[in-house]
């Protein structure tokens, strides 16, 4: 696997009230294991992301609905959990680099390019 959690997400902010909404600004952080796309190479980075979400409070006998918020104040608690997976999710990056000049792999004899030359002729 080529991304990997390596501990707990973190998570700081606000919840602002008002009427029957909360409004959540937090920080995101969460400890990864990501693996070079360009050499291979496995490294630890910290995945940070800010986040604004709002909540929408659900009464006592109502159905919760897809068509409503996606998240939900249900009986005067808020879950923070698809709200963080959802943030993590989006933020976990399509290309992943150990640096941003990572020179790769050779392509003949896989020599990790960023810490020797190889010797195959190319």
């Amino acid at each position: 696997m080529p991304h990997q959690f390596l501990g707990e997400a973190e998570v700081s902010g606000t919840i602002e009230f008002e009427n029957d909404t909360a409004l959540l600004r937090a920080t995101v952080r969460v400890p990864m294991r990501f693996v070079c796309d360009r050499c291979a190479t496995s490294f630890d980075k910290n995945l940070l992301a800010e986040t604004e979400a709002e909540f929408c409070e659900i009464g006592e006998y109502e159905e919760p609905s897809e068509i409503e918020m996606e998240y939900k104040i249900l009986s005067n608690r808020i879950n923070l959990e698809p709200v963080v997976r959802d943030i993590v999710l989006e933020q976990i990056p399509s290309q992943v680099l150990c640096k941003d000049d990572c020179k790769g792999l050779c392509p003949v004899c896989g020599e990790n390019l960023n810490f020797s030359s190889c010797r195959c002729k190319k």
